[in-house]
């Protein structure tokens, strides 16, 4: 298993926290990719 940080919201109306989760092994035909940067957009 592979532990990744990870933002997450426990509720519907909850703030985002930092959260670690684990990803099963990356298997042959996967692709590992390392996001740097993310938006979210509060538009509605």
């Amino acid at each position: 298993m592979i532990s990744v940080k990870a933002r997450a919201t426990f509720s519907p109306d909850g703030p985002f926290k930092l959260t670690t989760i684990k990803r099963r092994d990356l298997e042959p035909h996967d692709v590992l990719i390392e996001i740097k940067y993310a938006g979210i957009c509060h538009s509605l």
